[in-house]
């Protein structure tokens, strides 16, 4: 692919003044970057001039995509705000996007565990921990991590970089810093998995691995863990319990999710919010907090987890539209 910053159609400057102005306001635009080649390499193959920028071009240009209409819709979204920016710099440039409208989007279910699924699998994957000396803290922090994605919705990466200063032990709080949307954040653990992880530090210190700068969750040959790791041990987990399932795509615009370690994080969202109801308040005035605890960049993504009550609702619409195929 050509350089990033290799633009050759007419709107080369504009995209290269684009994504600097979204540079200056912190935003790192990897996706626009993308996109713009694409766009700019069809603006080349075409032949394609400043007069040639109509609503056809761009449903033309759709069509060229090879993607899930998820993702063809948030491209479109791209360039409808870059041509929303030069209309901002210069009023007589219209939106040629503005009124085409969105693709249907296949409704996606993710997999969901309950919770006494959840308390299998971790029983589990703590039953694969070997008692060896060369094995027993790696197979431990494997647990460990599983334990922080499934009681406290982390993402994968997450607890593979934590270190020890990040752990909060007199305030019962883990720091998580550098996430997926570069918003670190201070989460409360549940007080179960605060005796769990309490008890993981004293083998870190028996191990001579408690410095602040060491990890807290670790690989005896290498220092730090990799998903691959936690891939493993997941799966295996998964097979031994009849719980591996693949993606499901049905007729329609609905989709079910396989069971993969972020259902682990889907699985803490519905789980909280199922509690919430049960409590008799409101899961829709839980979401602000429920998003700032799981580093959510936009309230929306938090907002779809409404949309499956618990793991047993979401089976029943699973199978129900099995039915409807048959």
């Amino acid at each position: 692919m050509k350089n990033n910053n290799d633009y050759k159609s007419f709107l080369g400057t504009e995209f290269k003044n684009f994504l600097n102005w979204r540079k200056d306001m912190g935003c790192i635009d990897h996706k626009h970057k993308y996109l713009f080649n694409q766009f700019d390499s069809y603006l080349i193959e075409n032949n394609c001039r400043a007069e040639d920028i109509t609503p056809e071009l761009f449903i033309n240009f759709r069509n060229t995509l090879n993607c899930e209409a998820n993702t063809i819709n948030m491209k479109m979204g791209i360039l409808r705000m870059f041509f929303d920016y030069l209309n901002r710099i210069d009023s007589t440039v219209e939106n040629p996007l503005q009124y085409i409208s969105a693709l249907p989007e296949k409704r996606f279910i993710p997999f969901v565990f309950s919770e006494d699924e959840i308390k299998i699998l971790l029983k589990t994957i703590y039953d694969q921990i070997k008692k060896t000396e060369s094995t027993f803290l790696t197979d431990l922090s494997i647990y460990m991590s599983i334990v922080l994605m499934a009681n406290c919705g982390l993402r994968i990466s997450e607890p593979l970089r934590l270190k020890v200063k990040h752990y909060r032990s007199d305030e019962k709080t883990l720091y998580i810093e550098k996430t997926k949307f570069k918003k670190d954040r201070l989460i409360p653990l549940p007080m179960n998995t605060y005796s769990e992880l309490n008890n993981h530090f004293e083998v870190l210190k028996s191990y001579g691995l408690d410095s602040k700068d060491s990890y807290l969750l670790v690989d005896q040959k290498r220092g730090h863990l990799l998903k691959s790791d936690i891939y493993s041990s997941y799966y295996k987990a998964l097979a031994r319990i009849g719980l591996l399932q693949d993606k499901k795509i049905v007729k329609g615009n609905m989709s079910f999710g396989k069971s993969t370690p972020h259902s682990l994080r889907h699985s803490f969202a519905v789980n909280t919010l199922k509690r919430i109801k049960q409590r008799g308040k409101s899961p829709q005035n839980a979401l602000p907090a429920l998003a700032q605890y799981m580093g959510h960049e936009k309230y929306e993504n938090t907002e779809v987890y409404l949309k499956v009550l618990d793991a047993s609702h979401r089976k029943s619409m699973s199978d129900f539209k099995e039915n409807i195929k048959k």
